[in-house]
């Protein structure tokens, strides 16, 4: 049995897979082992076939349809294989690793016993010396983004190098702690993909745990940015579920007038921009799912140690680091919410 289980969700990843099969075969092991675990979500690129060829020791899991990214993390999670592993670690297929990648995070993970996550640095495969991430952001309307991205790593400041806590990790280059994925009930299935990460990462926050970023484990992530009215739909509904069920009642009727002007304003856009019909199904989705978010605010409040008034102090009420700059955004949208966020975090003791 090994003390790290490395789980691979692939999805039509055949072209990224044999830089990153390289690199990992290539990596160090931390003490205790390591076992690799590709699940595919039924691709039809030969993806399974590919990461087998390429690392015949790893485990394949085969599923017979997608089901989404949560469902195959948990089918990894789940193999018998991974089921004594002390630490789940999460990598995208379009990653390339550093060869101390895994040793630092469980070196950090060991010297932290407070964290329940800690993320790598991400930099751009496509340019190394531009970052990706170095841990996310939770805007407290639901937005998560990466910090620093696009940010030229020596144009940074020190401490943004340093190990420190973030609001949550990256799926993309993440390790976590076994027994506090277990403890949240392991990743939410029914996000299906956007959001899952954050997720996890608010329910940590919840419970009290800490999320850490560790500067000195690396990896590359080929990141292409990409607007679509998929995308669009599971990253609104996502986002409007997380809010329902992760906030306590008061504190969503506190943000609730925000979150009016912000619907408002998203709506105006998705019209400009063809993406109406995305948002009015996400609407109808949570409107037809009620009883599912009652069901869900509870579950989520039952983790609750932590005050959402210590919760708000992680969050944000700006966006930035984005590939797209909106002046609107940055110049209305972010003073605004920004100030009703430090009034928020004054007036909620709960």
């Amino acid at each position: 049995m090994s003390r790290v289980a490395v789980i691979i969700v692939t999805f039509n990843s055949a072209r990224f897979l044999p830089a990153l099969c390289i690199s990992l075969k290539s990596m160090q092991h931390p003490d205790g082992g390591v076992q690799f675990i590709f699940v595919d979500n039924a691709s039809d690129d030969h993806s399974p076939e590919l990461a087998l060829e390429a690392m015949p020791d790893a485990i394949v899991v085969r599923e017979k349809e997608n089901k989404g990214f949560s469902a195959g993390v948990n089918a990894g999670i789940r193999h018998p294989l991974a089921q004594s592993a002390e630490f789940i670690a999460l990598l995208n297929p379009d990653t390339v690793v550093d060869v101390r990648w895994l040793i630092e995070l469980v070196n950090a993970m060991d010297g932290h016993p407070q964290a329940a996550s800690a993320q790598s640095l991400l930099l751009y495969m496509q340019d190394q010396e531009i970052v990706n991430s170095n841990g996310n952001e939770i805007h407290f309307l639901g937005f998560g983004y990466s910090r620093n991205n696009g940010v030229n790593k020596f144009q940074l400041l020190a401490p943004s190098f340093q190990l420190h806590s973030i609001t949550y990790a990256s799926g993309a280059a993440a390790l976590y702690r076994r027994r506090a994925l277990e403890e949240i009930g392991l990743f939410e299935e029914d996000l299906f993909m956007y959001h899952d990460d954050l997720d996890v990462g608010w329910k940590f926050l919840l419970k009290g745990y800490q999320n850490i970023f560790i500067p000195t484990s690396i990896v590359y992530h080929h990141y292409e940015f990409s607007r679509s009215i998929k995308k669009y739909y599971w990253m609104e509904r996502n986002r409007l579920l997380l809010l329902l069920t992760h906030y306590k009642a008061g504190t969503f009727l506190m943000v609730l007038p925000a979150l009016i002007v912000l619907e408002a304003g998203l709506t105006l856009f998705a019209l400009y921009r063809g993406f109406f019909s995305a948002r009015l199904r996400a609407y109808l989705w949570i409107i037809s799912h009620l009883q599912l978010v009652v069901q869900k605010h509870k579950i989520a409040q039952n983790l609750r140690k932590v005050t959402d008034k210590t919760i708000l102090q992680s969050f944000t009420g700006a966006i930035s680091d984005q590939e797209i700059h909106n002046p609107l955004v940055e110049y209305v949208m972010n003073p605004v919410f920004s100030a009703y966020l430090f009034l928020l975090k004054r007036l909620i003791w709960w």
